[in-house]
């Protein structure tokens, strides 16, 4: 049996806040394209091809997202898209670092695009950039929504709605934790809240 491929991504990329859902999900994917063409950093890319794997149906909506990536010094140049060939994008390297701090997912993640959704994908790689699987007795990770809200660019309304999707599709196990009564030093009432415990169901992956 072979092994199976993995998508490398940054962690300043996971936890960019600038970037969106999709911005995220297309720079992921030409990572990915990069890698497997042994790249320096220019990538040929078929559209229509690259739309189809990311569920993205107009090139108004890919063209908005690549130009979001250049600004954000992503992407070094102005991509134009051919119909009848491929189109050259650079990407800039300065922004990559694969060596040390990196999270990835099996190739399998695009297959659940239409399920889970781009901000499904977003969380997916966001909840495994903070498990340390090293660890073999915490294989889970428990950021604040606070701390999600701002490094995923969602809204306390997505982050809800897509960690459903991502339970439903049994790529993550969520322990929800409710407020606890705690009384200070002077008897004074305050609730302790516990955040949530995430758990990316990476054996549903391989």
């Amino acid at each position: 049996m072979s092994k199976p491929l993995f998508v490398h991504v940054p962690n300043n990329v996971v936890r960019d806040g600038n970037l969106s859902s999709i911005d995220f999900c297309v720079f992921m994917r030409l990572l990915f394209l990069l890698f497997i063409t042994n790249s320096k950093d220019t990538i040929e890319v078929d559209i229509a091809k690259f739309k189809r794997v990311l569920n993205i149906n107009d090139n108004r909506t890919l063209k908005s997202s690549i130009e979001r990536l250049r600004k954000l010094g992503y992407i070094c140049n102005n991509v134009k898209f051919n119909r009848r060939s491929t189109s050259s994008v650079v990407i800039n390297m300065n922004k990559i670092d694969l060596k040390n701090n990196f999270t990835r997912l099996p190739t399998s993640i695009f297959k659940y695009i239409a399920d889970i959704g781009h901000p499904g994908v977003r969380l997916l790689f966001y909840y495994e950039s903070y498990i340390n699987r090293k660890d073999s007795l915490r294989l889970y990770c428990y950021p604040s929504n606070e701390t999600i809200k701002a490094e995923t660019k969602l809204s306390n309304r997505s982050i809800i709605e897509y960690n459903k999707r991502l339970v439903k599709s049994k790529l993550l196990k969520m322990t929800q934790h409710d407020p606890e009564p705690e009384y200070d030093d002077i008897g004074e009432l305050s609730w302790n809240r516990w955040n949530n415990h995430y758990d990316v169901r990476l054996e549903n992956l391989l």
